[in-house]
């Protein structure tokens, strides 16, 4: 059947050489306005109002399994998120169109993909030092390939992940103050009831007071610091570098899934960055193979990455992998964390990218 998004070659040479693609209008105005009432009514199923945030936000802790880690939350199958999203035929219509753009599909080998890229370097010569859309080009051949043979682009499975629901810093911060007061003083009243209480003042984020009749600690003060019920979500991976390329997981058990494209749709319009939007390297897909088969010791030597000038900068060996989770360490991995930049999403749309694109989701 014909797509009902059909991407223009724009479209894919730039998911191709970027590894990131944002597509306006995934969803009509109707689906994007009943996806919002019926996220609405899921958050109120789960006591939180949308319009009284720092009375009923404590409760957004009971969804989330990661303590607040990007404001994930873990709601997977409502009907309304099944209806809108996951079925969503524009949704996967532009997947199946970057997945044959973008990967291997006619049982091509490693061994052919690699010679495709030495017959262009010996008969080509080396690109232009000017064109580096050429350079990049030359490189697309071998990063297209993977382990799983022939598949059929038309179909596929939807693999169906949580939401995302940030708070701003300081209301999640506040709301996680007065969990920890609360609790604080429940504790200490109960284990010093035959002690005499002193009044403390502690001061809020409006700058109001309020008095905790109880004793706090030089070390429970210093926590009140790190009691936000959310937090950005650092750059990182959703997959294992070291076996990336293999049909078998880092517990050497057969892979249950192939998810070499991921992406989410937004729901409110993120074009300002440092406010809780989407975050990711680009172009890393292109270095991912070379930044991942060097040993993991710190200081290791990996690639090279071009830096936007002449300058070549040097990336460090990939951390280990917990599952499919790969933490982007700040230290050994800067050169990356300096390349991150800021992906605006208009609401109703989506932005793909290769699963080998480190990304997260920033400050707020």
């Amino acid at each position: 059947k014909e797509y009902t998004i059909k991407l223009s070659p724009d479209q894919v040479s730039t998911y191709l050489n970027e590894g990131i693609l944002v597509v306006p209008n995934i969803l009509t105005p109707l689906q994007l306005e009943r996806t919002k009432i019926g996220f609405t009514n899921t958050l109120k199923y789960h006591k939180i109002d949308p319009n009284h945030l720092k009375e009923t936000g404590c409760n957004l802790r009971s969804l989330s399994s990661t303590n607040g880690s990007g404001g994930v939350l873990d709601i997977f199958y409502p009907q309304w998120k099944m209806l809108n999203i996951v079925t969503n035929k524009c949704l996967f219509d532009v997947t199946r169109q970057l997945w044959e753009a973008s990967l291997c599909h006619n049982g091509e080998s490693e061994g052919e993909m690699m010679t495709i890229n030495y017959h262009k370097q010996q008969t080509e010569g080396k690109p232009d030092a000017n064109d580096a859309e050429d350079e990049e080009e030359e490189e697309d051949s071998y990063h297209k390939w993977h382990p799983f043979g022939p598949f059929d682009c038309r179909r596929g499975y939807a693999c169906i992940d949580r939401i995302g629901y940030r708070l701003p810093t300081t209301l999640a911060e506040e709301i996680g103050n007065e969990i920890y007061l609360t609790k604080l003083q429940k504790n200490n009243q109960h284990h010093q009831q035959q002690s005499a209480n002193r009044p403390v003042k502690k001061k809020n984020i409006d700058n109001s007071t309020s008095t905790i009749t109880t004793t706090i600690s030089k070390k429970q003060r210093k926590k009140l610091k790190a009691n936000s019920i959310q937090r950005s979500l650092t750059p990182h991976l959703d997959c294992c570098p070291k076996m990336y390329n293999s049909t078998y997981d880092i517990n050497n058990q057969p892979k249950k899934k192939w998810r070499p494209i991921q992406c989410f749709v937004a729901l409110t319009t993120n074009d300002t960055q440092n406010t809780g939007g989407f975050e990711a390297c680009s172009k890393f897909h292109l270095k991912f193979h070379e930044w991942s088969k060097t040993p993991t010791s710190i200081g290791a030597t990996v690639a090279t990455i071009s830096s936007g000038d002449d300058s070549i900068k040097t990336m460090m060996a990939p951390s280990p992998c917990i599952g499919e989770y790969t933490h982007i360490r700040p230290k050994e991995d800067a050169e990356i964390y300096k390349r991150m930049k800021h992906i605006p999403v208009p609401e109703g749309g989506a932005v793909f990218w290769d699963n080998r694109i480190p990304h997260a989701n920033s400050y707020v």
